[in-house]
């Protein structure tokens, strides 16, 4: 069920937010988050009731953990617990996600011939785990004051968020459920929410899926790209993948704000960046918040000299990477991020500087460039794609623009999405998050909200896609 399918817009989630309001109301917030909590578990089931064991077994393993933990128990013991826990969670997300692709590289370098598991990967493991990890880290520091089972299940299972982030903290969403003020209903942060669902879904249904048919065919095909196609295919996939996860965060903080929770905006214009650094605190920000708390703070951080921070550096995005999935073209753009993180904290450090244009212009053609590992198959697909990408030879031939079977094709409409895509990116000096804080009662609004609906009503009836993360 997706946030921009029939079956979510017009049937579960009315019914949910309806309920929920009604429930608070007439009987008790209390019961009303028991209302929110199985209307969650329902909507993670309706993918596949197969990972709601799991999903429920991993809350309820990692509930008690924090509990234990928090019970005065020896240095010791706290210790042990966390251990525990902490190798439960990475211990289900090797198996799920990456137990075959290690049998594979052991099968590629010795004689072995290990069978893979197949296992299904279940939806939004990364996402749950790294939030329940943060949790069991929080209360072996004795930071965690909330022990409601029912707080936490819904922190962890809260639909919005669940099955693609944006990754919350316990302190974010927890004392939110609790908040009377948080009880009442709002009708501006409704239509506050509306509005920023309605835009989200815009950029997934008008923006990012019609693009992905000539995506699909450019990866498809890299043995047949041109110098012109390659770059084309490249920004195409930039702008899908940008406007395909900013547009999920944008519905999943929407859809949250109409039950008065706010989650943390997770996108704030990544592509207007003008270093390496100031996209890493623009895009999927609460990844990086993540990977500075757990990983690079506890690494030591800033401290110890510089190559140990060049280490840590290393460390996040590299991890950053295998977080994505499971091959070695995450592996690759892990390493490429790190060692244009690290070369980025070396130039600052002496001083050095380039005009802002400049600076902007490097920074968005790394990431376009970058992408393309991302979304390859392999790395010989990269390879291929990198080679047409140079291949300025191409641009003298009788057309530039050809089909992937070498035929005479002029694909407009690709180019004047990409075109589009672009305009909407670079043109407007504000985003989705300005508009939303800033939204209130007027005219302008009110034509802007009926042209959200009056488009995103046009593109729903061409079926929804799925979102690009959910394959990470």
């Amino acid at each position: 069920m997706l946030f921009h399918s029939p079956d979510f817009i017009f049937a579960f989630f009315p019914t949910v937010l309806l309920g929920y309001w009604l429930i608070t109301r007439h009987l008790s917030p209390r019961l009303a988050k028991v209302w929110l909590l199985l209307s969650s578990l329902f909507f993670y089931a309706w993918w596949n009731v197969n990972y709601l064991p799991l999903l429920l077994t991993s809350i309820l393993v990692n509930y008690f953990v924090g509990n234990l933990m928090m019970n005065g128990v020896a240095a010791k013991e706290k210790l042990a617990i966390l251990w525990f826990g902490i190798s439960f969670n990475l211990l289900l997300l090797f198996y799920y996600k990456y137990a075959d692709f290690f049998i594979w590289n052991v099968n590629a370098v010795t004689d072995f011939s290990i069978s893979p598991l197949r296992p299904v990967l279940p939806l939004a493991i990364s996402f749950f785990t790294f939030q329940q990890i943060a949790y069991i880290v929080d209360c072996y520091h004795q930071e965690v004051k909330e022990k409601g089972l029912i707080n936490y299940a819904l922190f962890v299972s809260f639909f919005p968020q669940l099955i693609a982030g944006p990754i919350v903290h316990h302190q974010q969403v927890i004392p939110q459920f609790e908040e009377k003020s948080r009880q009442k209903y709002h009708a501006r942060n409704v239509l506050a929410g509306s509005f920023l669902f309605l835009i989200g879904m815009a950029k997934k249904s008008v923006l990012a899926d019609p693009m992905t048919p000539y995506i699909d065919s450019a990866f498809l095909n890299v043995e047949n790209i041109n110098f012109l196609t390659a770059w084309i295919s490249s920004l195409g996939f930039t702008f899908q993948l940008y406007f395909d996860y900013s547009g999920y965060a944008d519905m999943a903080v929407g859809l949250a704000l109409m039950f008065n929770i706010k989650l943390p905006f997770n996108f704030n214009s990544p592509l207007k960046a003008v270093n390496i650094a100031d996209f890493w605190e623009r895009w999927n920000i609460t990844l990086i918040n993540f990977m500075r708390r757990y990983v690079y703070i506890p690494l030591g951080g800033n401290r110890g000299g510089s190559l140990k921070q060049d280490r840590n550096l290393a460390a996040v995005f590299m991890l950053s990477g295998l977080w994505h999935g499971a091959g070695w073209t995450f592996v690759v753009w892990g390493v490429a991020h790190s060692f244009c993180n690290i070369a980025f904290r070396h130039w600052r450090n002496a001083g050095l500087s380039m005009p802002t244009f400049f600076g902007w212009f490097l920074t968005f053609n790394f990431i376009n460039v970058i992408c393309i590992i991302f979304r390859a198959e392999s790395l010989n697909d990269v390879y291929l794609f990198l080679v047409a990408m140079l291949d300025f030879s191409s641009l003298y031939e009788p057309h530039f623009f050809v089909d992937f079977e070498g035929k005479q094709s002029i694909d407009t409409v690709f180019l004047l999405q990409v075109i589009l895509c672009a305009l909407i990116v670079f043109v407007p000096k504000i985003n989705s998050n300005t508009l939303v804080e800033n939204y209130v009662q007027s005219p302008k609004y009110a034509v802007a909200f009926g042209l959200l609906i009056f488009i995103n009503l046009l593109f729903i009836s061409n079926g929804p896609q799925e979102f690009v993360y959910f394959n990470f």
